[in-house]
């Protein structure tokens, strides 16, 4: 067959078909990177991304519509084999499905161009044809020309051709429906959830949500993401981003999946370790804490133990992003396009020394370790074995910011050259050390290091005011430098201060408290939101609502992380996706990347335990503060109160018509405070707070867009 190039204009014989060559899309995959929830950057199997616009001598135009599964397939993700249409994985059924629906020949196999067949109108010749875009998305389809034949035709288009007055089969669309269902997931199965029951393993505590299917969702979402997180932890403590035989449905994929892609595994990342740390640390997982914190700083001290300078000077040990791998980003990833201002013109050959400037997980990890400090029953134990890390992070900080020609700290800032800064100086990155560097103040306060007490608060305080100097502007944080993807002030304050924002610093948690509705803005009109991570994301901003006690907010966003992280047909239906892309023609999410990606499944358990409310000891003070959806309950036994030895159990379930019943009972021996906070309540008025059988009372008072009220056990 001769082909003409498209767009055509002329005279065609049309023949008995058209044969077109192409098939694919400009933007040849299924989102943007980490996925999206805005339509037109999206592409679903079924969407309708334009049109092959024949048209003919007698006036009429046929417009065939060019729809991603029948007319027109994807690229990127379909060069790997991925399941369920492909691998060793693959369902035969839906193999099938695929190639029945498929009319691009060649498409299937993965070849760089395919072929799509168009009955022709009988009786009149072609005098066009363009392809039309949809614009209502992004991108245009890519088909390059045009060729018209009669007789005999290939064996794959006897079933395979677009015919005259059926451009579009019912057959086909349901045919795409079973597909996207079977790689989807959709309210129905939300709404569907079965009530979750408690498999055999048994985590020795129970945190169980009821009150509707979301609820019954999330139970299961914290038992295995409990589970797969604490299992992943290698012998020697490596705490891998990726657990073995994780899948992957890729940042941009459409829908299949890589089995068993391991994308991050035998990968200790500062930031997501230093996360999910925290988050195993809220379920008492101590050992496995202070295993992996040991790991951390041996690798850490790679720096000092192999005498590493730049201009010069002594590099101190810090946590580089990938910890395990301390100078991946300066000697691998910047040759391949990895900003930084680490080059030869400026270090000469010291420039690759230093590795890179993971700041936020530089703070993350020293968090981490305050956290598993207040929570060691041994504090004397723990600093034994953990004292060099917690002095060299320390150094590392003070060294940054006497060495700006070098460390590019400014105006007592430091500078981060990973995701949480790319080069900028961020709320992301300076907050988490400022609040590692108040703790480091009170664990040598606590073992009476006086001298190293005394200069480390120093340090926290000159970097709480730059931070607020620097970051904020017209009295609300400076979200153009917030980092990764939200304000991250309130939500990391919590992990020191725990749950109750009244305990947080006043001038902090004011910022944070006028900036919540700029950074809520992006959620306002979107059904699902989770673009950019889950845990950067969804969860982050969740964990802003709840902790700011924004209950409209928040009971949307729990229940949408509860959807986010539920996929029943999907390979481990409870786990947390790395990111979703939602669909609102199909009103469905899709997964999107490394499945239990490590520091979006520690955000989205962290998220659930604030649900739950039970918030640290804290100088002798235990709040339990459940922050609910309406119409969710909290059912939690024998779980062990954070930075103490005794276990509690507590229910609770979202006030009615007023009323809230909540029941606690700690275990014998418990010499603390206790204080419950009831709520969320509509008006002060007609308030009844029932506390183990007993109406108690006080005062009611507002925070956030609610009212509260406080009684003691």
């Amino acid at each position: 067959m001769d082909f003409f190039s498209l767009p055509f204009k002329g005279k065609l014989m049309a023949g008995d078909c058209l044969y077109f060559t192409g098939g694919y899309h400009s933007i040849p995959n299924g989102c943007t990177p980490w996925g999206i929830s805005k339509d037109y950057y999206n592409r679903f199997i079924g969407d309708k991304m334009g049109w092959l616009c024949i048209a003919y001598e007698d006036g009429s135009v046929d417009r065939v519509p060019l729809i991603l599964g029948y007319t027109l397939w994807f690229r990127n993700i379909w060069e790997e084999d991925c399941a369920p249409f492909k691998s060793q994985e693959a369902e035969p059924h839906m193999t099938a499905l695929l190639q029945d629906t498929l009319y691009l020949k060649g498409a299937f196999e993965g070849e760089e161009a395919c072929t799509l067949c168009v009955q022709a109108k009988k009786g009149t010749a072609v005098c066009a044809v363009t392809v039309e875009k949809n614009p209502e998305k992004e991108g245009t389809p890519v088909f390059t020309g045009v060729a018209a034949a009669s007789g005999q035709m290939d064996a794959f288009f006897q079933n395979h051709t677009v015919l005259q007055g059926d451009f579009y089969p019912q057959t086909v669309q349901a045919k795409l429906d079973e597909m996207n269902a079977a790689l989807l997931t959709f309210e129905e199965d939300y709404a569907n959830a079965p009530v979750f029951d408690y498999p055999e393993r048994d985590p020795g505590f129970r945190v169980r949500f009821s009150g509707n299917s979301l609820a019954e969702i999330a139970s299961g979402v914290v038992y295995h993401n409990y589970f797969n997180l604490v299992d992943r932890v290698e012998e020697n403590g490596l705490f891998p981003a990726s657990y073995t035989g994780a899948p992957s449905w890729r940042y941009d994929g459409f829908g299949p999946w890589v089995p068993n892609a391991n994308s991050y595994c035998g990968c200790f990342y500062s930031r997501d370790a230093g996360r999910a740390l925290m988050t195993a640390n809220a379920f008492s997982e101590n050992p496995l804490v202070s295993k992996s914190l040991s790991y951390a700083n041996q690798c850490m001290l790679y720096f000092p133990q192999n005498q590493l300078k730049i201009n010069g000077k002594d590099i101190p040990g810090h946590y580089t992003v990938i910890m395990n791998k301390p100078l991946v980003y300066s000697k691998e990833l910047r040759y391949i396009g990895w900003a930084t201002r680490y080059t030869e013109d400026r270090f000469g050959e010291d420039c690759d020394n230093l590795g890179n400037q993971e700041t936020d997980g530089h703070g993350l990890m020293m968090m981490a370790h305050y956290c598993a400090w207040e929570n060691a029953s041994d504090k004397e134990r723990f600093i034994g074995e953990h004292r060099q890390g917690i002095e060299e992070a320390i150094r590392w900080i003070d060294w940054c910011l006497k060495n700006p020609g070098v460390s590019f700290a400014e105006d007592g800032l430091l500078y981060a050259e990973s995701e949480g800064g790319m080069g900028d100086y961020t709320l992301y990155c300076n907050v988490p050390c400022c609040l590692g560097l108040y703790g480091y103040a009170k664990i040598a306060e606590y073992h009476g290091w006086k001298v190293e007490a005394e200069q480390w608060r120093a340090m926290a305080d000159r970097m709480y005011q730059a931070v607020m100097a620097k970051l904020s502007a017209g009295g609300k944080w400076d979200l153009r430098h917030q980092g990764f993807h939200h304000d991250p002030v309130v939500v990391m304050m919590a992990d020191i201060f725990g749950y109750d924002l009244r305990d947080m610093p006043v001038e902090w948690r004011t910022l944070s408290q006028r900036t919540y509705e700029d950074d809520m803005a992006r959620f306002r009109g979107i059904v699902i939101d989770g673009e950019g991570g889950v845990g950067y994301n969804s969860a982050m901003m969740t964990q802003n609502a709840l902790l700011q006690d924004r209950v409209v907010d928040y009971s949307r966003l729990v229940d949408n992380l509860s959807r986010i992280c539920y996929a029943p047909r999907l390979p481990e239906p409870y786990f947390v996706p790395e990111g979703i892309s939602y669909s609102n023609r199909l009103k469905a999410v899709r997964r999107q990347g490394d499945l239990a990606n490590l520091v979006q499944q520690a955000e989205a358990l962290k998220t659930f335990l604030i649900v739950a409310g039970v918030s640290p000891l804290r100088n002798g003070v235990l709040k339990l503060m459940p922050r609910l959806p309406e119409g969710w309950q909290v059912d939690l036994q024998n779980f062990k109160v954070q930075n103490s030895v005794h276990h509690i159990n507590l229910a609770a379930a979202y006030p009615e018509n007023g009323i809230q019943r909540i029941d606690v009972a700690l275990e014998k021996g418990f010499e603390g405070k206790v204080l419950i906070r009831f709520g969320p309540f509509e008006r002060a008025e007609n308030i009844t707070a029932v506390l183990n059988g007993e109406v108690v009372s006080g005062p009611p008072y507002r925070s956030g867009d609610a009212y509260w009220l406080d009684a003691e056990l």
